[in-house]
């Protein structure tokens, strides 16, 4: 699928018993845009992954006064730094239209759908709540399309290191496979959502936050004026009136 061939002719029909497979689905209803980007993502950071090779060659070749194998890593070098560039543009290139592509399905369905029920759409779901779908969540939902690819590439590239490193290396491939594991799960305590703060959906748990009501100047001198005013009728005394101010603040019992 191509932007170019936007809208899709069918959206297809969605599976939305779960999350789960609803996100299921709209992977499989593009599998060749995600065979596509993994591609290119295998290329991308495979070649990462293999730079040390050439690396490592060079500087062998310079202790052993190698020019043959230093031209050979030189050469390496070159092929995997134009890999990389390539496989990095055509990755974004694919992961970019996966994302297009996700969404556009999206807004088909949820466009159909709004057709489908009419004037009872509104009386079932809210208004903000259709705004709220239409604009943030189908982003929040093609960004997973978009990354499933490159988590797969990245998945793939950590084990085939990992394999490698097992083979010829076994103490360090031991550590990377475990290592790599843990690295990436490090960073989930920080993604949690902070107490308090609202849902996905856009609704606060508790209500909103409830913030201390500001006090303006008139609000502040109305109060003065009342607690004056029931003094001096407890002291049957003449309110006093400074100079230059009114008898009440503009606003004040209104």
């Amino acid at each position: 699928m191509q932007i170019r061939d936007l809208p899709h002719p069918d959206p297809g029909v969605p599976d939305v018993r779960t999350g789960g497979a609803f996100l299921l689905w709209l992977c499989r209803a593009q599998t060749g845009g995600q065979l596509k980007a993994l591609f290119w993502g295998l290329v991308n950071f495979g070649a990462i992954a293999s730079f040390p090779l050439p690396v490592g060659l060079a500087v062998q070749a310079v202790v052993d006064r190698d020019g043959g194998l230093l031209a050979l890593s030189g050469g390496l070098l070159a092929v995997l730094g134009v890999l990389i560039a390539l496989g990095g543009v055509m990755l974004h290139r694919a992961a970019v239209t996966n994302w297009i592509t996700a969404v556009a399905r999206m807004q088909q369905l949820l466009a159909r759908k709004t057709t489908e029920l009419g004037s009872a759409m509104t009386r079932r779901v809210a208004a903000g709540e259709i705004v709220t779908v239409s604009t943030g969540d189908l982003e929040k939902i093609g960004w997973f399309v978009e990354g499933v690819s490159r988590f797969g590439a990245a998945a793939v590239t950590a084990a085939a290191v990992s394999v490698t490193l097992v083979i010829r290396q076994p103490q360090l491939g031991v550590l990377v496979a475990l290592g790599v594991p843990v690295l990436a799960l490090a960073v989930l305590p920080c993604c949690r959502r902070p107490p308090g703060a609202p849902t996905p959906s856009g609704r606060w748990p508790a209500g909103p936050p409830s913030w201390p009501p500001t006090r303006s100047p008139d609000s502040a001198y109305c109060a003065a004026s009342a607690a004056r005013n029931s003094s001096s009728a407890a002291t049957a005394a003449p309110p006093r009136r400074y100079a230059g101010q009114p008898s009440a603040a503009p606003g004040c019992g209104r």
